[in-house]
């Protein structure tokens, strides 16, 4: 079974791919997600959330203003 993660970059306006995962807006969300792209992310000042809801598509997610 493989647990869902919301990426969220430190700069909201961040677009592209980091690591090979494609950001929108600062955001992105995933199905998996291996220990150590999650290590480099949460090192590079991300932050990454496991959520219950699977990713419905590899596109990224808009930035939720928090």
């Amino acid at each position: 079974m493989t647990v869902p993660y919301v990426i969220t970059a430190p700069d909201r306006r961040q677009s592209g791919r980091v690591a090979g995962i494609a950001f929108e807006d600062g955001r992105a969300q995933v199905d998996k997600l291996a220990i150590g792209v999650r290590l480099l992310f949460q090192r590079l000042g991300f932050r990454v959330e496991e959520t219950t809801a699977p990713a419905k598509s590899r596109r990224a997610l808009p930035y939720k203003k928090e």
